[in-house]
């Protein structure tokens, strides 16, 4: 997918649910623009879009996949597994999107991070089966249930990290993060409920140890508005891709300076 006239960068996908699809406009946004990165990391939500985008789908088929998987159909829920839902059961849908099961088919490299619940690890993946390890990077407990890989549990990625830089510093290429799962200031009110306040909690760790990793990025997308949107809030899939296609358009020449030149260290 890359071209001569892009410059090689790479780019991190954090987590975010629903709000993750937000990554998908910006990923549109630069493809108008003939900017394709050349490696992808990503987690959770991010590792879903970085697979399918790297086994070339397009927008529209992005957006449908998020859109088609019918993530509350009681079929979907579990009784004898942990979780409310089945993650195997997305698997089988997964495998229609892909030609091949398997990392060597994509056309961008790609890093996959999960985690390891047996060893309390965050794992990255670049090789061997794919739709499971993208799967298990997105099954946000408790809601899914964990996938076994090779014999031991694996849940969402973005747990351990979700904001996987890790794998791309070595390459030593400019590094474009995309940041889906902001945080703002919270009233007592909306810290109200035991749900509001454990999601809270999870939201407030996330973007600690997300945030310590910002400033290694040479630029850094993080679009305002997502913040409204729950991460398992399915209704508003399609704001969520206009969010980030938007802001993408609003600030593209400033990406395209940022990651054609590495020493072009922005104000973030």
């Amino acid at each position: 997918m890359h071209t001569i006239n892009s410059p090689v960068f790479g780019i991190v996908l954090s987590g975010g649910g629903i709000r993750g699809v937000a990554h998908i406009g910006l990923l549109q946004a630069l493809k108008e623009q003939q900017l394709f990165p050349s490696y992808i990391s990503g987690t959770s939500a991010g590792a879903v879009v970085g697979a399918l985008y790297s086994a070339g789908h397009s927008a529209e088929d992005m957006v449908n996949f998020f859109k088609n998987a019918h993530i509350f159909d009681f079929r979907r829920y579990t009784i004898k597994k942990p979780g409310l839902l089945d993650s195997e059961s997305f698997i089988q849908y997964a495998k229609t999107y892909f030609q091949t099961d398997h990392f060597s088919e994509l056309t961008i490299p790609l890093f996959i991070t999960a985690t390891n619940l047996n060893k309390g690890q965050n794992i990255i993946f670049s090789d061997g089966p794919l739709i499971r390890t993208m799967m298990a990077s997105a099954a946000l407990p408790p809601v899914f249930s964990p996938i076994e890989i090779e014999g031991e549990l694996y849940t969402d990625g973005g747990i351990t990290n979700n904001f996987p830089i890790e794998p791309l510093l070595p390459l030593n290429i400019p590094i474009l993060g995309s940041f889906v799962n902001p945080i703002t200031d919270a009233n007592n009110q909306e810290m109200g409920s035991t749900s509001k306040f454990i999601q809270r909690v999870f939201h407030v760790a996330i973007f600690d140890q997300s945030s310590k990793k910002f400033d290694q990025v040479n630029y850094l997308f993080a679009p305002h508005g997502l913040e409204h949107i729950g991460i398992l809030n399915t209704s508003h899939i399609d704001e969520a891709y206009e969010i980030g296609y938007q802001h993408a358009l609003k600030i593209i020449e400033d990406i395209r300076k940022a990651i054609s030149d590495k020493r072009y260290i922005p104000n973030l």
